[in-house]
C-alpha cells in the first residue's frame, strides 16, 4: 500500500517537473533565438555601417585625387619661334616673333602664360632680346611686316598704302604681348607690353587688359 501511495505521489509530481522543465526549454530556447537574432541584426548593422564607412572614405580619397589632379594640371605652354631679325634694335638685340594659340579673353589669366613664355625664351636665348607673341599665324605675318618696314626706314608710303584699317584692327587684336629686354631705349630697361596696337583700332574686348609694366624675366 505505502509502494502504491508513493507511486501516485512520485507520478504527479514528475509530471510537473518534466511540464516545468518543458517549459523552463522552451523559454531558454525562445532567449537563446532572441539573442541570436538581436546578435546577427547587431552583427549585421556593424557590417553595413562598416561598409557605408569605407565607400564614403573611398569617394573622399576620390575627391581629393580629383582636386589634387585639377591643381596640379599640366601648364606647359606652347609656342613657337617663327621669325628672327637681327638688325632691329639698335643695340644688336635679336627680335622673335613667336605664335601661341588662341588666348581666352575671358580674364586675365593668360597674362602669367604670357610672362612664363618669356622667361623660357630669355633662359634660352638671352636677355638682349625683343620677343613679339601673336595668337594667329595671319596676324603675325602682318606684325613681321610691320617690323620690316621699322626696319627699312625709308618706305613711309608703302608703310602707309599697306597698314589698312583691316590690318590695325586685326593686329591690335591678335598680338597679345612684345616684350623689349635690356633695352636702355625703352620705357623701362625690361618693358613688357600688352596689346601694343590698340591705339591703332577701338575694341572694347581687349581695352581692359592694355599695359605697360616693368617685367624682369
Amino acid at each position: 500500500m505505502k509502494t502504491n501511495k508513493k507511486i501516485k505521489f512520485v507520478i504527479p509530481i514528475l509530471a510537473l517537473i518534466l511540464i516545468f522543465s518543458f517549459a523552463l526549454a522552451c523559454n531558454g530556447g525562445s532567449e537563446t533565438s532572441s539573442t541570436t537574432e538581436k546578435t546577427e541584426e547587431t552583427a549585421q548593422e556593424s557590417e553595413e555601417t562598416e561598409v557605408a564607412e569605407n565607400i564614403a572614405e573611398e569617394e573622399t580619397v576620390e575627391e581629393e585625387i580629383i582636386e589634387e589632379d585639377n591643381n596640379n594640371v599640366n601648364t606647359e605652354i606652347e609656342y613657337e619661334i617663327i621669325y628672327t631679325l637681327n638688325h632691329l634694335r639698335y643695340d644688336d638685340g635679336i627680335s622673335y616673333y613667336v605664335l601661341i594659340n588662341p588666348i581666352d579673353l575671358s580674364d586675365d589669366t593668360f597674362k602669367e602664360n604670357i610672362k612664363e613664355i618669356i622667361r623660357k625664351i630669355v633662359e634660352e636665348k638671352g636677355k638682349k632680346i625683343d620677343i613679339e607673341i601673336f595668337d594667329k599665324r595671319s596676324s603675325l605675318e602682318n606684325g613681321y611686316k610691320d617690323s620690316k618696314f621699322d626696319e627699312a626706314m625709308n618706305d613711309l608710303k608703302g608703310w602707309e598704302n599697306w597698314f589698312t584699317d583691316e590690318i590695325s584692327n586685326d593686329l591690335a587684336i591678335h598680338c597679345i604681348a612684345t616684350f623689349s629686354g635690356e633695352n636702355d631705349y625703352d620705357l623701362y630697361f625690361n618693358t613688357l607690353y600688352f596689346f601694343i596696337y590698340s591705339g591703332y583700332a577701338e575694341n572694347s574686348e581687349i581695352d581692359k587688359y592694355v599695359a605697360i609694366i616693368q617685367f624682369n624675366p
